[in-house]
C-alpha cells in the first residue's frame, strides 16, 4: 500500500490521514480483491453459457439472442458492483475500528468523507447509486455518524498541529515540480502580511517557500526562512525537531554536507536522521566517511533488510569506494523489496558477468569471491520466486 504525496496535502489533520489509512488497510486484511476475482470467476461459467444460449437462438429470433446476451452480461456486470459497494461498506466499516481502536478521532472519518463529497461536487449528482461501485457518499457519512453516536464528543481540530501543518507543506512542495508551481510558493510567502494572524497557515507557506528557494538555489533566502522558521516552533518540540531536519536537509540540497552532518548529528534518532546522515556523509566524498556509511548500513540493513532508501544509500557508498560487485547487489536488493523482482534479476545477472570478467583479469579477490556466491544464490531465489508469481493458480 503506498501513500501519495497528494493525500498527505490535502487531509487537515492526522484523524483523516489515519481515517484513508484504515480502509485501505481493510481491503488488504479482508482479501478483497482476492475474494472479487473469485466472484468473477464463480460468474464466468454462467456468462458464457448464456452467451452459447443465444448464440443457438439467434438462428430463431436475432432479437431474443440480443436480449439474451445483453442481459445476462449487464446481470453481471451489477453483481460485480453490488459486490463491490458491499466490500467498500465492509472497508468502511472495519477501517473506522482500525483507526478509532488506534487513537485516532473517529471524527475524521466523516470530514474526510465531507472532503470527497466536496471535491466531486461538480460532476456527481447523486443519481443512479446501483450504477456505482461505490456506495454514494452521503450514505457513508450518515454511516458514520451512525456509528459515533448522537452524543459523542471530539477534540478533533479543523486545521491539525503544528507537525501535520508542516508535512502538509512539505507535500505541496515536493509535488510542485514545475517552475510555474516553485515560484508560486515564494510568491505566497513573500505576500505574507503583518496583519496575517492565521499561525499554522504562515509556518506552513514558511516551510514551503524554503524549500522552494533550496529549489531556486537562493541560499541566503532558503536560510533566512529556516531560521524564522526555527523561532516559530520553538515551542512545539515535535515541529522543531521537523524544521531541524529541514535546515540540515536544506544544507545537503546546498552543496555543504558538513554542515548537514553537524546540523543532522544534535538530533539523530531516528530512521529519518539516521539515513540522512549517512547521506551526508557520503555527499563529503571523503573516502573513510565512505567508509564509515559501509559499516553503518551494514548494521542497519542486518536489522531492517526491507528497507530500500538503506539499499540505495549502500549502492550508492560502495560504488564511491570502487566496490562495483558489492554497490550492483545492493542495487539489485533496493529493486527487489520495492516488489520490482525483474530489474533485481537483471542487476544479479550483470553482477555475475561482472564477476566473471574479474575472474579473467585475476582480480576477484576473497571479498569479491564471497559477494559473487552471495549474487548466485539471491539470484536463484529470486528466479525461483519469479517463476512462483508467473504460474497459472490452477497448476
Amino acid at each position: 500500500m503506498g501513500v501519495h504525496l497528494g493525500l498527505i496535502a490535502v487531509v487537515s489533520n492526522k484523524d483523516e490521514l489515519a481515517a484513508v489509512l484504515g480502509h485501505e488497510l481493510s481491503h488488504v486484511t479482508q482479501r478483497h480483491i482476492a475474494r472479487s476475482q473469485d466472484s468473477q470467476m464463480k460468474q464466468t461459467p454462467w456468462l458464457i453459457g448464456s452467451v452459447l444460449l443465444g448464440v443457438l437462438a439467434a438462428s430463431r429470433s436475432p432479437d431474443a439472442a440480443n436480449a439474451l446476451i445483453m442481459g445476462s452480461t449487464a446481470s453481471v456486470a451489477q453483481g460485480q458492483l453490488n459486490f463491490s459497494r458491499d466490500m467498500e461498506r465492509e472497508a468502511d466499516r472495519l477501517g473506522y475500528a482500525v483507526m478509532t481502536n488506534a487513537g485516532f478521532e473517529p471524527q475524521g472519518v466523516v470530514s474526510m468523507f465531507q472532503k470527497l463529497a466536496l471535491a466531486s461536487r461538480l460532476n456527481d449528482s447523486g443519481g443512479f447509486p446501483y450504477l456505482r461501485s461505490h456506495p454514494l457518499t452521503t450514505e457513508r457519512i450518515g454511516d458514520m455518524q451512525a456509528r459515533m453516536g448522537a452524543n459523542a464528543t471530539s477534540t478533533q481540530s479543523n486545521v491539525g498541529s503544528l507537525e501535520h501543518v508542516l508535512m502538509s507543506a512539505r507535500a505541496r512542495a515536493l509535488m510542485s515540480t514545475r517552475a510555474e508551481e516553485v515560484q508560486m510558493l515564494i510568491k505566497t510567502y513573500e505576500n505574507l502580511t503583518p496583519a496575517d494572524n492565521q499561525l499554522l497557515r504562515t509556518a506552513g507557506v514558511m516551510y514551503a517557500a524554503a524549500m522552494a528557494y533550496t529549489q531556486q538555489r537562493q541560499k541566503d533566502k532558503a536560510r533566512e526562512v529556516i531560521r524564522k522558521l526555527l523561532t516559530f516552533s520553538a515551542s512545539d518540540a515535535t515541529a522543531l525537531r521537523a524544521v531541524q531536519w529541514l535546515s540540515a536537509d536544506t544544507e545537503l540540497q546546498l552543496g555543504n554536507p558538513q554542515a548537514c552532518i553537524k546540523l543532522i548529528s544534535k538530533i539523530a534518532t531516528d530512521r529519518p536522521d539516521h539515513l540522512l546522515l549517512m547521506q551526508c556523509k557520503l555527499a563529503s566524498k571523503d573516502k573513510a566517511q565512505t567508509q564509515q556509511v559501509i559499516e553503518k548500513m551494514q548494521l542497519w540493513l542486518a536489522q531492517f533488510p526491507r528497507d530500500p532508501l538503506a539499499w540505495d544509500i549502500e549502492a550508492q557508498a560502495y560504488l564511491q569506494n570502487g566496490l562495483s560487485l558489492q554497490a550492483i547487489r545492493a542495487d539489485a536488493e533496493s529493486r527487489a523489496v520495492r516488489w520490482d523482482e525483474i530489474a533485481a534479476i537483471d542487476r544479479l545477472r550483470a553482477g555475475q558477468e561482472l564477476a566473471r570478467k574479474l575472474s579473467q583479469q585475476g582480480q576477484l579477490d576473497l571479498a569479491a569471491q564471497q559477494e559473487a556466491s552471495i549474487i548466485d544464490t539471491r539470484l536463484r531465489a529470486l528466479e525461483k520466486i519469479r517463476i512462483e508469481l508467473l504460474r497459472p493458480q490452477n497448476q
